[in-house]
């Protein structure tokens, strides 16, 4: 219980319509009725605040998944193909946006690679001198043919040996 007492100063006056003195009445007002209404409200509001809210996350969400996520599986997936330029030259012509420019990048970056690529394996192929090239570990990874003729091992033999024993 909430007892509500207002002090509200009024004229005799405006009372009776005939004295000039000052005069005092309480008015007593019991809000709480008005109180749970107002509490009612205030959590229905919350409650539909709180539902626009998840709703409005999960259409975020579906967004994020369409216009983000796929693309990003969608190039994951053409760089880790078999043949990554068939599959970035597809995602090239069906995506537009960033993600088109980024599949274009790539897919620039591989043929410029595999050209690169290339051009290295002519250069190691035909060289008058002897090259080996070995991992980390010192495991002969590939040897070029003028190997064949200065260690007196086919370049497959050399494959897989460690560069000290080659060496003694």
């Amino acid at each position: 219980h909430f007892p509500l007492r207002a002090l509200a100063l009024l004229t005799n006056s405006q009372l009776t319509g005939q004295l000039r003195s000052q005069g005092a009445i309480y008015l007593g007002l019991d809000i709480r009725a008005l109180h749970q209404q107002l509490r009612r409200e205030i959590l229905q509001q919350t409650a539909w605040l709180m539902l626009a809210t998840a709703l409005i996350m999960l259409i975020l969400a579906l967004l994020l998944r369409k216009k983000v996520l796929r693309p990003l599986d969608n190039l994951l997936l053409a760089i880790a193909a078999a043949n990554p330029q068939r599959q970035l030259q597809n995602i090239i012509e069906h995506i537009s946006g960033e993600f088109g420019v980024l599949a274009k990048t790539l897919h620039g970056q591989l043929l410029r690679e595999e050209s690169d690529r290339a051009r290295l394996d002519s250069i190691f192929t035909a060289a008058g001198e002897a090259m080996l090239i070995a991992d980390g570990a010192g495991v002969i990874q590939r040897a070029n043919p003028a190997t064949d003729k200065l260690l007196g091992y086919h370049r497959e033999q050399l494959q897989g040996q460690s560069l000290r024993t080659v060496g003694y």
